[in-house]
């Protein structure tokens, strides 16, 4: 399960189904996340999860804060104990 950055359309999608994504925006030193979109199919793998931390990391591995305006996100990182 493969997580492809997509910087042109601001996005991490999984591979061969880029309809299971997550979305976001930058602006100065800050990465907001906007929506987290797993189709129906595909929910129950751990997709969501994988996405949330492809963005997290790359986001903290290129100095950026991490913000939300997406549920999913919000309660991903505040289980896994990351700030912005």
């Amino acid at each position: 399960m493969n997580i492809i950055h997509q910087p042109s359309r601001h996005r991490f999608e999984l591979e061969h189904f880029p309809s299971c994504y997550i979305e976001y925006t930058l602006e100065e030193n800050m990465l907001t996340v906007e929506h987290t979109i797993v189709e129906e199919t595909m929910r129950g793998q751990g997709i969501a999860g994988k996405l949330a931390l492809a963005t997290y990391q790359w986001a903290k591995a290129h100095h950026y804060k991490v913000a939300s305006h997406c549920s999913y996100m919000d309660i991903w990182m505040k289980r896994h104990n990351h700030q912005s």
